[in-house]
């Protein structure tokens, strides 16, 4: 797809579970059909009282995760 999953390998999550031993998880990546699917996805996720997520597009997530480090690099290309 040209973004960062492609350096990733997906499974499901038995397979993972069973493998690395673990019972919960960080995060998880869930392919929609589009703007209407993901929009879908995230009122489903928030009209269910068990789930205590963040649903996010991956442009969103990943400029979360950056922008501190993005910061860091704009400042120290200005000053040099």
């Amino acid at each position: 797809t040209g973004d960062a999953h492609d350096s990733e390998l997906w499974t499901d999550a038995d397979t993972l579970a069973t493998t690395y031993q673990r019972s919960a998880w960080q995060s998880i990546s869930v392919r929609t059909d589009g703007k209407a699917g993901f929009e879908q996805f995230k009122a489903a996720v928030a009209a269910d009282p068990r789930l205590k997520l963040d649903v996010e597009t991956t442009r969103v997530y990943y400029s979360k995760q950056g922008g501190g480090l993005t910061k860091l690099i704009d400042i120290l290309g200005k000053v040099i």
